[in-house]
């Protein structure tokens, strides 16, 4: 904060570029003895006395508020709020800021420049005392009428100030300043004849000079002086000084000179950092003493390190110490903390040969150099906590910033800063900033080659020098030769830069079992890894995955979130050359097939658990007799565990040719024991799916065919393309028939009559429906017999043969009640009931049903369920024209649309808004919905069932319908 009120010398207000002088003396005695006892209240007899003495006039009280008047005008002058100059009962109050009074400044730097002078810090003591003089601009008070207080207090002031300038030149001696001080001192003795402690160190300045006649004259000199004086011979100090100089006593000897050094060692600024505000922002507004910035290689640690430094170096003035502690270069050895604290102690000033012999007194040494300065010290690359901790000051105002792969947790105080990849739009910015013109044509390839570097801060440096350093290049050719995943590291090298390497110097250090955890973690081309998913690649328990895990975190080699686990793409690319590099081909096949084998059981138990009932699972696919399954105890640990595992186990099929032969069914196999879950939770994935088995299975593998084909042609259906359906369908049949598997035939007649009731066919879907349920009866299966019940319900809801479709799910029900009490069943039982009572007009059975079913969709947190039976329950209400409830219900379904990825729902939601708009008289509103709905319904590839279609919206050709 800058000086605005001046004692030391000539009372003067302002800061430097804008001082004001107070031209009235008695109003320069009131400011003075207001600064002097600032922020107190000065009484009025207090000021009167300093004013007046022992004759104040009749009107001082007056006389004072009109001083007080004129102050406040000179302080407004001065640029200072002069509602700082507070009027209190009896008396008056000046606030001043910490360091706006030259009396405080000189007053902490003297004290601080004592402190350190008595502890043997000369330099420091040097430096802290010329910064305390240098607030003086002449004797205390200068110009100031002053009574006896004032007067007292500026003698004291003028005292210190000697004591202090002798300090100086007793701190400057110690720093092994020699005959430059013959003058200054000389100066000094001419104007306080009397001061023994001047007249010693100028002594001990010319001895030490070789001139030992000139030391003894001073002697004489001062003998005089205190003789014509004060009447007094020299005190014992100044005797014992003569008596060592005619001793030629070594102790004169002038200590080794020590230059107090300001060092200036930060690297060059970053030219170009883009985003990171919102962590510098927080680097800045922090106040631990040491703040740690981790995150994984390449992620731009050091480059944000280094500009924050340059930010912050004007608060630290004593200097800027920076060091490469080398943790991340696998070409070099991290540094030794003993070595670097012996380059520190260095640039701080202390000679070569001046250094103790042992580390602990060097650290000592380090740590007394900083105490009392106030030092920005940059610790890049550093390894971990012990590497760091010696070099951390042990007290004072310093600053020490640490970049490291590993958070530093271990050290006391330190405040984290994660640091990850940059979002997509700072990504391409950054290329822009670097590669220029080869970026700025092609904005599309810009984001590509932004998505292929993986937003890693080093890769994108790279790609954009790469770009920048060959003009001949288009963003589209530097993207083409980095989607190929085998060359893409090699692609990523520049210079001295290249991603591999910056990866390579955090895998060197791993221990064995972490190491091959990185590898098979980089193996699955998986998006995520559980504990459980990693110990299956290892074939060891889940308390050593988690171990591995715990360790590859620490190293910032993979990434947690939510007890999830993901590799970095480019880092994924790393893990699998090292895997490629030192992983034999049979071990590689053996851990996917653990990691497929891991995916399908426990997929087959947890929909099981939610279902009621677990899909035949291929023998080559079991887990291997003895293994411990992971096991379910509730529905929602079941779906928490699918939610979390399935994507990943729908990606780990396109690597099922890597695993072995039979392996190779692991795609439709998934399909099997994940249905019907699988469909609606991740049905944009199934035709991918299928088509992987396809495209993978063995030619004799005719199941694999049957379930792809099955999974396929219900897709077909659900898009509307009917005749394809039925074709692929067909055809899943006489595989199923071919290789005699009842459950298969159950499942594709299902599906057949599925695809026969979306056509309107509803006397074909029954054939088809009762031949599955033919097959399931002859297996015994009664909970997939619920689900051909429910959709034979379905169809005679559709014809209008209310009784017979609650008949069929009532059996459902009853079915279900006798047996496994399967949550899914019951919803897909209780949907069309209510339907059916709504379609009845028993209103109130139909609300009861709606509302359990309601329960049973939020507590499965079965989305579309819940938008189905919403929009259902609002038809029922309009149909009573309880339009109010219908609103309610269709607002809440619109509520949760956006967890749908598809536009079918909203589409429903549009429709419905319609009607209820139409019902309230609110024809533009209705118009608006439905021309919405139209908008929506051609966007579209699903379709709901039929049966709630033509409730909601019947044959209306005036309501939009899916295409």
């Amino acid at each position: 904060m800058p000086i605005v009120f001046r004692l030391l010398g000539p009372l003067a207000l302002g800061s430097a570029d804008r001082t004001t002088s107070v031209s009235v003396p008695k109003i320069r005695c009131m400011l003075a003895v207001l600064l002097l006892d600032a922020d107190q209240v000065v009484s009025l007899d207090r000021l009167a006395d300093e004013l007046w003495g022992d004759d104040p006039p009749r009107s001082a009280v007056a006389n004072l508020r009109s001083y007080a008047l004129a102050l406040r005008r000179a302080l407004a002058a001065a640029g200072v709020d002069p509602d700082r100059l507070a009027t209190t009962p009896g008396g008056y109050r000046l606030q001043v800021a910490a360091g706006e009074c030259d009396l405080d400044v000189w007053a902490s730097h003297a004290e601080a420049g004592a402190a350190a002078l008595s502890a043997g810090r000369h330099q420091d003591a040097a430096r802290r005392l010329a910064q305390a003089l240098s607030c003086w601009r002449g004797p205390a008070l200068d110009g100031i009428p002053v009574g006896p207080a004032l007067a007292a207090r500026a003698t004291a002031l003028d005292e210190l100030r000697t004591a202090h300038t002798e300090d100086l030149f007793e701190a400057r001696l110690g720093s092994g300043e020699g005959i430059a001080l013959v003058t200054p001192l000389r100066e000094h003795i001419a104007a306080h004849p009397t001061r023994e402690r001047a007249y010693g160190q100028l002594m001990r300045v010319l001895y030490a000079a070789g001139d030992t006649a000139a030391a003894l004259a001073v002697y004489q000199q001062a003998r005089d002086a205190l003789a014509d004086g004060l009447g007094l011979e020299p005190g014992l100090q100044l005797r014992e000084v003569q008596g060592a100089v005619l001793r030629r006593d070594p102790s004169l000897a002038p200590p080794a000179p020590a230059h107090a050094i300001m060092p200036r060692q930060l690297p060059p600024d970053v030219p170009v950092l883009v985003g990171r505000q919102r962590e510098l922002a927080r680097l800045h507004e922090g106040t631990a003493a040491v703040r740690n910035v981790h995150g994984p290689g390449g992620v731009g640690k050091s480059a944000l390190a280094i500009r924050l430094a340059h930010q912050l170096r004007d608060r630290y003035p004593d200097g800027q110490l920076y060091l490469d502690l080398q943790g991340s270069n696998p070409r070099l050895t991290p540094l030794d903390p003993v070595d670097v604290l012996g380059r520190f102690v260095r640039a701080l000033g202390v000679p070569y040969g001046h250094l103790p012999q042992e580390p602990a007194d060097v650290a000592a040494l380090y740590r007394t150099l900083l105490a009392e300065r106030r030092v920005l010290i940059l610790l890049d690359n550093a390894v971990d906590a012990a590497q760091v901790r010696p070099l951390l000051p042990g007290v004072g105002d310093s600053l020490v910033l640490v970049t490291s792969r590993r958070a530093l947790t271990a050290l006391d105080g330190v405040a984290m800063l994660a640091l990850d990849v940059l979002p997509e739009a700072d990504a391409a910015e950054l290329l822009d900033r670097i590669a220029g013109p080869a970026l700025r044509a092609d904005g599309a390839s810009a984001l590509a080659l932004a998505g292929l570097c993986g937003r890693l801060p080093l890769a994108l440096r790279i790609a954009a020098a790469r770009l920048a350093a060959r003009p001949d290049w288009s963003a589209a050719d530097l993207v083409e030769r980095l989607v190929d995943e085998r060359s893409r590291l090699d692609e990523l090298h520049s210079d001295d830069m290249a991603v591999r390497s910056c990866f390579q110097a955090s895998y060197r250090v791993l221990d064995p079992v972490a190491a091959r955890a990185f590898r098979m973690a980089g193996l699955a081309r998986v998006p995520e890894l559980s504990v459980a998913a990693l110990g299956a690649l290892l074939d060891a328990p889940a308390p050593v995955a988690a171990s591995a895990l715990d360790r590859l975190v620490e190293a910032r080699l993979v990434e947690v979130e939510s007890g999830r686990f993901r590799l970095h793409d480019l880092l994924r690319l790393y893990a699998a050359e090292q895997s490629a590099a030192l992983d034999g081909p049979d071990d590689r096949s053996a851990a996917l097939r653990r990691l497929l084998v891991y995916y399908a059981n426990t997929t087959r138990r947890a929909v099981g658990v939610l279902m009621g009932y677990e899909r035949p699972l291929h023998p080559a696919l079991h887990a291997p007799p003895g293994e411990p399954p992971l096991t379910f105890t509730t529905a929602e640990q079941a779906e928490a565990w699918l939610d979390a595992e399935l994507p990943g186990a729908i990606v780990a099929a396109e690597q099922a040719d890597e695993a072995g032969d039979d392996a190779r069914r692991y795609p439709a196999q998934l399909i099997r024991v994940g249905n019907p879950y699988l469909s609606r939770r991740h049905g944009s994935s199934v035709p991918r799916l299928a088509g992987t088995a396809l495209r993978l299975r063995l030619p004799d593998d005719h199941a694999s065919e049957a379930i792809a084909s099955s999974s396929l042609g219900q897709h077909l259906a659900r898009s509307g393309r009917y005749d394809e359906a039925h074709v692929v369908l067909t055809r899943a049949l006489e595989l199923w028939q071919q290789v005699g598997d009842l459950d298969g035939i159950a499942t594709i007649c299902n599906g057949l009559g599925s695809r026969a009731n979306f056509m309107g066919n509803g006397a074909e879907a029954l054939r088809y429906y009762q031949l599955s349920l033919d097959a399931l009866r002859q297996l015994g299966n009664r909970d997939l017999q619920q689900i051909v019940l429910n959709n034979m319900s379905e169809v005679h809801c559709s014809e209008r043969r209310f009784a017979e479709g609650i008949a069929c799910v009532r059996e459902s029900l009853r079915i279900n009640h006798t047996g496994n009490r399967s949550l899914f069943l019951q919803l897909s039982a209780l949907a069309p009931l209510a339907v059916l009572q709504s379609q009845l007009g028993d209103l109130r059975s139909a609300l009861r049903i709606y509302h359990r079913a309601m329960e049973v969709a939020e507590k499965l947190d079965d989305v579309r369920y819940l938008i189905e039976l919403l929009l259902c329950r609002s038809e029922a209400y309009l149909r009573v024209r309880r339009v109010d409830l219908a609103r309610t219900d269709v607002d809440q379904a619109a509520r949760n649309t956006h967890r749908v990825s598809d536009n079918y729902w909203p589409a429903c939601v549009q429709r419905q808004l319609g009607r209820i708009h139409l019902a309230s008289g609110d024809l533009p509103r209705a118009a608006r919905h439905r021309a919405e709905a139209e908008t929506l319904f051609r966007q579209t590839w699903y379709r709901s069932d039929r049966f709630m279609e033509l409730y909601l919206a019947g044959d209306d050709p005036t309501l939009p319908h899916p295409p």
